[in-house]
């Protein structure tokens, strides 16, 4: 059954929703993360943009809050046409200059809290995750992260399609 306009995101002041997303999936201590953002939340009086915080934990057994952001701003943009094949293309609203060195390869998972201004109440919250990889790949490991992203892709129906349900009009 193909999808109609309806399932296409535009913001929606009056329900503030909150995405972001990663500039890829997997990271090597060193590398720079730049995350891509958009936020409907009304802005404060006299700014263009909702004020939003990071925080990264890695997730084990023992979840560990690694890095906590300062705030940043956060805009909103619309999601174009056909994004869910070309992606949004939204601009990156914050950078992590580096993965640390002392980052245990792992899952981590990124919450992202946008308020209407700096320090005010929570109005939206997002999640997403990235993975660092060992500096040293291992010659043998006992462990292994299967990432289930393709199909996470496929029933995923953000932006107007899936791989199930079909995709918008051209």
């Amino acid at each position: 059954m193909p999808l109609t306009e309806e399932w296409v995101w535009t913001p929606d002041p009056d329900n503030p929703e909150l995405w972001i997303y990663t500039n890829r999936e997997s990271y090597s201590a060193g590398d720079a993360v730049t995350f891509h953002g958009s936020c409907s939340l009304p802005p404060a009086e006299g700014s263009s943009s909702a004020s939003a915080v990071v925080t990264i934990t890695r997730d084990s057994l023992e979840p560990e809050q690694v890095y906590a952001s300062e705030p940043f701003d956060v805009a909103c943009h619309e999601a174009p046409e056909q994004c869910y094949a070309t992606g949004c293309g939204w601009p990156v609203c914050f950078t992590l200059d580096a993965i640390p060195q002392g980052w245990a390869s792992g899952f981590y998972i990124v919450r992202c809290e946008a308020s209407a201004e700096q320090g005010g109440a929570v109005a939206a919250v997002a999640e997403h995750f990235f993975v660092v990889r060992p500096s040293e790949p291992p010659t043998r490991s006992e462990l292994l992260l299967v990432l289930s992203t393709n199909t996470w892709t496929s029933y995923n129906a953000w932006g107007g399609a899936n791989a199930y349900r079909g995709l918008l009009p051209p």
